[in-house]
């Protein structure tokens, strides 16, 4: 058996969202009941499947905010990485993979989910704007710290920027839950594939950040995160 942990952020409280997470892989869905954390403005529900389930599942919701009711959605990929060869864990999108080596992680191996959960988990550094998605990376066993680096791609959509070049100022960030800030992470730009490419041994939320102005489009949304 698997269970996932649900964290509806953003909705405040009396909001009284309604949640239905499909399984990956299948079409079986849960309604989760859930329960809110005033402290975090989270709300937390959990959701139990065959451990063999692999693949992508959904998550809805609907609640109200500010007057009026706001329906979401967002995918997620579940994948079984084990310790003993190498995998490519990726969002389901294919915006963002993550090339694990044989020893990256401890034990036999761990569950990973990966989810572009839509909205940031903190504001954004002064002079910096969202390229895209954030991803959220997550893993079984409260995992956060490889055993050795992961190479990660993070790409952009280029018919989205106002030039042919890469974004000005473009560069690949993680958020630091301790810390409450994003962290520059030293990255590489493919300019043919349009990503940013880098070495990374923790998981966590990472996107992409560049100068205002670089990105045509601008939305703010609010959707749930997917934790194994």
């Amino acid at each position: 058996r698997t269970d996932l942990s649900l964290f509806l952020l953003n909705f405040g409280p009396g909001a009284d969202p309604f949640v239905v997470v499909t399984e990956p892989g299948g079409e079986v869905s849960y309604s989760p009941p859930l329960t809110y954390d005033l402290e975090s403005d989270t709300y937390v529900g959990k959701i139990g499947f065959d451990a063999a389930k692999r693949g992508m599942g959904q998550v809805r919701a609907v609640g109200e905010v500010g007057g009026g009711l706001v329906r979401l959605q967002s995918t997620y990929r579940l994948q079984w990485v084990t310790a003993d060869r190498g995998h490519d864990v990726y969002s389901n999108d294919g915006n963002l993979s993550l090339r694990l080596d044989a020893g990256s992680l401890p034990g036999e191996g761990a569950y990973l989910v990966v989810m572009p959960p839509g909205a940031v988990p903190g504001p954004l550094p002064e002079g910096l704007v969202l390229i895209g998605d954030p991803y959220d990376i997550t893993a079984s066993g409260a995992l956060v710290e490889l055993e050795r680096p992961a190479l990660l791609k993070l790409h952009y959509d280029g018919g989205l920027v106002r030039s042919a070049l890469a974004p000005e100022g473009l560069g690949l960030y993680r958020w630091d839950p301790n810390g409450g800030t994003w962290q520059a992470v030293p990255a590489s730009l493919d300019e043919e594939r349009r990503a940013m490419v880098a070495p990374v041994t923790t998981l966590g939320t990472y996107a992409l950040l560049a100068s205002p102005g670089s990105w045509m489009w601008s939305h703010t949304i609010f959707l749930p995160v997917i934790l194994k």
